[in-house]
């Protein structure tokens, strides 16, 4: 092993395009060797006498390489280098490449999670690439995994530096290390929406497994309260801001969700609540529906108003007849529970905007495409006003009955 070795393995690093795994045979070829101790032990030898401005970032290219031949033994690689210098220089090295300070060993990653208003919702999306990560830095992440082995809390140390966070949710959204429930409670307390996010995804990935596909006998059922518990636990540990956030988005997300959940929602603050409420997008009417959630377990009227609100600006911009077919039921459920002042004004404000919609003959003639839009909205507000709604008021957060 000389440096000639890493001349050559610099220049595939430039070659590859698509998963590590596919130039193993090249790699070998490169070391002339696969034998895992002997490779480590040459290293160490060499980087002994190496400038030591270079050992970091060939640390890290010999390690990443050495994984992708020999990733079946990635435990023995761990037990059998952990107390190498090299394994110091290395940690160094990946630093220095979760800053995107190595010209020719880049990280760059355009994820766009930040353009969503519900950045769970973004990560969600996300995840349909996490494959593409675990190909392109396949090699990265088999670093992470050693270091996971042999130091874990340096493991999550570095998790927290990665900015462009692509490897950070690789393994949050990808759960092949099981992470004791603890170790994410910084990671949940993060000043990074992404990272915090993140955090949730993993901490409730388990509970949705065990909720959606397996959901239909008592051993079950006795698990998934053990999760119950755990997760709360968790949760107690975020702070409240932080802690609403992630409720509300999770909640606009899926369609199941802890009990406990339910409880913070009764006793947030309010103005909290609608902060994290309203940053949700509400041009689709399904996340329109998902206010009910938050209108049934509160007595303030604050978030009745933001349903009204949020259904007519979805009926001036967004109306869509296949949609409302869809939903129109749960719509006229929502409203039949709202305050009736609140209904009131809604029918008066849903009545104003008709008047202002261009659906007559004219309109018919010179502006035909702005007729078919504006009389599908006339078709919907008339199943609105159509409706017949309760004569009383609910009083209190579980609707007790006037």
């Amino acid at each position: 092993m000389d440096i000639k070795t890493f001349k050559e393995l610099s220049d595939l690093i430039q070659e590859v395009d698509s998963s590590w795994f596919l130039y193993q045979e090249q790699i070998k070829k490169i070391y002339s060797e696969d034998n895992y101790k002997v490779l480590i032990d040459e290293f160490e030898e060499f980087i002994r006498n190496i400038d030591s401005k270079d050992k970091p970032k060939l640390s890290l290219l010999f390690y990443s390489t050495l994984l992708v031949i020999q990733y079946e033994k990635l435990n023995k690689i761990a037990d059998y280098c952990k107390d190498n210098e090299s394994l110091r220089y290395l940690k160094i090295g990946l630093d220095i490449f979760l800053k995107g300070k190595y010209s020719d060993i880049k990280y760059e990653i355009e994820m766009g999670i930040n353009n969503y208003q519900n950045i769970l919702e973004g990560i969600d999306f996300f995840s349909g690439y996490a494959g593409e990560i675990g190909h392109n830095l396949s090699h990265i992440i088999l670093v992470f995994k050693l270091i996971y082995q042999i130091d874990k809390k340096t493991f999550f140390d570095y998790l927290k530096e990665d900015k462009q966070n692509g490897i950070y949710l690789y393994f949050m959204i990808s759960p092949e290390l099981e992470f004791e429930y603890p170790n994410l409670i910084d990671l949940l307390n993060s000043k990074d929406a992404i990272k915090r996010n993140g955090a949730f995804n993993y901490l409730m990935h388990k509970f949705h497994y065990l909720v959606y596909d397996y959901n239909d006998g008592d051993e079950i059922s006795e698990e998934i309260t053990t999760e119950l518990i755990d997760i709360a636990k968790i949760t107690e540990g975020v702070e409240i801001d932080k802690r609403i956030e992630l409720i509300v988005n999770h909640i606009f997300l899926e369609n199941k969700f802890p009990d406990f959940f339910i409880n913070e929602i009764k006793n947030a603050d309010i103005d909290l609540l609608l902060k994290f409420i309203r940053k949700q997008n509400h041009n689709k009417l399904s996340n329109i529906i998902k206010l009910e959630v938050f209108i049934n377990h509160r007595s303030d009227t604050e978030i009745q108003k933001v349903f009204v609100d949020k259904m007519l600006e979805w009926v001036k911009k967004w109306a869509l007849k296949s949609t409302w077919s869809k939903y129109k039921s749960s719509i006229k459920d929502i409203l039949n529970d709202l305050d009736k002042d609140i209904r009131t004004k809604f029918r008066e404000d849903i009545k104003k905007l008709k008047t202002n919609l261009f659906i007559s003959k004219f309109d018919l003639q010179v502006r035909y495409s702005k007729f078919l839009d504006d009389n599908h909205k006339t078709e919907i507000i008339d199943d609105i006003l159509s409706w017949e709604f309760k004569s009383y008021d609910i009083d209190g957060p579980d609707g007790d009955l006037l």
